[in-house]
């Protein structure tokens, strides 16, 4: 098909169509992408991507200049192409959105021949199993004489999740709540134990403790035979119970966090704890490491200071290949920002992730392209900015966590009910808890 634009001639040599849903119940919830058996198999595009309700993102056009704005790849359309696909990745995360989320590119070059070029870098970003919705036009000229392309992108984005809902109560177990400040409780599947950290009335001096149901109250909290010397806190059980994630300064015996590193202690079937195993790097680094939990895919997500993340302490996530070798990456912008992000809890089907910042709880869903843009949890959850600490329950459907509540308690458990009330946290003896 042959058109104007500008005033000169163009040829679209591809044409595709984006539909932003309008019922969220015509192709579901997730963006759905179609070819039509009554049109040509298309080359690395598809034919009609349908988009479910949610945020559109429009980027600009963008070309071949550097943040400095200068030009890169002169005469050299490969080297431009790469630098438009990285200026495009940055612009979609600056929007919390990645090339997963991109419903529709448009091209413009001026030369159709270097179309093998462009495919090779755009495969390098896009899904290739479901490519967005794709028009290319050869123009005579952009505007300025070396743009040799220029592509602009739209992106839909999932809607938000309203904020979640719910009963917040106290926990105050006879034995464990104290006038210290008491947070990150771990509940032992294989047993009647909760582990849990103790710190002075202001948060500091954190170490772990463990405490038995005794048939009628809970046990004097004692220290677990694995501690070791230093700051130790974060708890966390595998469902098996086989397995302890937490975060210790063993390593030098020091009371300084940035010698946090996550360890790992293992026990066997009958219930012996093994010698703590500190993480290798590249999961443990050179700055501070905070709150592991282990989400069902298998990511290991965790807070740390280190270098190369998106704002001051950053969400990452790291995984242990079969080889024995660890990945680690940003667990990305849907969940990090420029400010302090310490602690996240994924729930135990992985489709929820409870996030502790410097601005309160938040709350992210799992899409088909990611983390949802979080949301800041109600006014019940973050009433003062101190709360830390969370849990879900076996179910899912609870989270206790911890909250500064001032003299004479200072740190106290609570338990917020998201989903309807049940039975938990674990009750020790008839009374409550």
């Amino acid at each position: 098909m042959v058109r104007k634009r500008g005033g000169s001639t163009v040829r679209s040599v591809a044409l595709a169509v984006v539909v932003l849903a309008l019922s969220p119940t015509a192709f579901g919830q997730r963006t759905t992408f179609i070819d039509p058996p009554g049109l040509a198999r298309p080359a690395g595009y598809s034919h009609v991507v349908v988009a479910p309700p949610g945020n559109t993102i429009y980027l600009s056009g963008q070309v071949a200049l550097d943040k400095d704005g200068r030009l890169v790849g002169k005469d050299d359309f490969a080297a431009q192409a790469a630098q438009v696909f990285a200026n495009i990745d940055t612009a979609l995360k600056a929007a919390h959105a990645s090339f997963r989320d991109v419903v529709k590119l448009t091209f413009y070059v001026k030369d159709a021949a270097e179309v093998p070029a462009l495919r090779i870098v755009r495969d390098r970003y896009v899904d290739t199993a479901h490519p967005p919705a794709s028009t290319l036009v050869e123009v005579r000229r952009l505007v300025r004489d070396e743009f040799l392309l220029e592509v602009d992108a739209v992106a839909v984005t999932p809607a938000a999740p309203a904020a979640v809902s719910g009963v917040v109560e106290p926990w105050r177990p006879t034995g464990i709540s104290s006038d210290l400040f008491e947070s990150h409780a771990a509940f032992d599947p294989d047993g009647a134990d909760v582990y849990f950290v103790r710190s002075d009335r202001s948060f500091a001096g954190w170490r772990l403790l463990t405490s038995h149901c005794e048939g009628t109250h809970w046990s004097t909290p004692r220290v677990p035979p694995f501690a070791g010397k230093g700051l130790e806190a974060d708890p966390w059980f595998t469902p098996d119970g086989a397995h302890l994630y937490y975060i210790s300064s063993r390593a030098t015996g020091g009371m300084d966090s940035k010698d946090l590193d996550i360890w790992r202690v293992d026990r066997d079937a009958s219930g012996h704890w093994a010698e703590p195993v500190r993480l290798p790097a590249p999961v443990n680094s050179d700055e501070a490491e905070w709150f592991p939990r282990l989400a069902a895919d298998g990511w290991l997500y965790f807070g740390s200071h280190r270098a190369g993340g998106l704002g001051k302490n950053d969400i990452w996530r790291a995984r242990q290949e079969a080889s024995g070798q660890w990945t680690v990456e940003n667990a990305g912008a849907a969940l990090n920002t420029a400010g302090n992000e310490y602690e996240a809890l994924p729930s135990p089907d992985g489709s929820v992730m409870v996030l502790a910042t410097d601005r309160g709880y938040f709350e992210s869903r799992r899409t088909g392209s990611g983390w949802s843009p979080r949301v800041r949890l109600g006014p019940d959850v973050n009433v003062n900015g101190s709360e830390i600490g969370a849990l879900f329950s076996p179910s899912g459907k609870s989270v206790l966590f911890s909250r500064d509540t001032g003299e004479p308690l200072s740190g106290e458990f609570f338990v917020w009910h998201r989903d309807g009330k049940e039975d938990w946290p674990p009750r020790c003896g008839s009374g409550a808890p």
